[in-house]
């Protein structure tokens, strides 16, 4: 994934992207490089970087975001569902998409 930072254009390989929030008309690209987490800012939508990111990688949680499923940690299921990165932060799930999101992780996870 190409993203652009300050003046410059990062190379972000896709197993380096965490997740992806929508911020108005923008989206926030959260990422790791060189063992920090890194942001930019980008003028797609989280809908449109759904439709171009693999969908075997990559699981819309919530309106706002699309995260990469080989960053994922646990899932808890309290009042509001809550799915924690292996960095701690902590992605809210809505309460609509976590059956589907526990059939893809059963799916996705079945072997190993």
């Amino acid at each position: 994934m190409v993203v652009r930072k300050g003046g410059e254009v990062e190379i972000v390989p896709l197993i380096h992207l965490l997740y992806i929030e929508a911020r108005g008309s923008y989206s926030r690209i959260c990422y790791e490089k060189e063992g920090k987490q890194q942001e930019a800012v980008m003028s797609y939508s989280v809908a449109e970087y759904e439709d171009m990111l693999p969908d075997e990688l990559f699981f819309r949680l919530h309106k706002s975001y699309l995260v990469n499923c080989m960053h994922l940690d646990h899932l808890t299921k309290d009042a509001q569902p809550v799915l924690k990165l292996k960095g701690n932060q902590e992605i809210p799930v809505s309460r609509r998409r976590y059956p589907e999101l526990l059939r893809f992780l059963q799916t996705k996870f079945r072997h190993g």
